[in-house]
């Protein structure tokens, strides 16, 4: 699993990112069955992300760069 080859300082500032939001009509996978394997991971937070549009592309990036930062 990721965690295991994560590096012990990083284990507090990792992020679940779902992709590809403006494709509605070939979703895979539930926001809820995502938002809920997040929990279940221990991830710091989940986003559901657009390269196409940029939809929660920099808040994403922007949340573990932050994190990091203050460190």
């Amino acid at each position: 699993m990721f965690k295991e080859e994560c590096p012990a300082a990083a284990l507090d500032n990792i992020v679940l990112v779902g992709t590809k939001l403006d494709d509605v009509e070939n979703r895979k996978v539930p926001k809820e069955d995502a938002e809920n394997l997040c929990v279940k991971l221990g991830c710091q937070s989940y986003f559901e992300t657009s390269a196409s549009t940029g939809v929660n592309v920099d808040e994403a990036f922007f949340s573990v760069a932050s994190r990091a930062y203050q460190k």
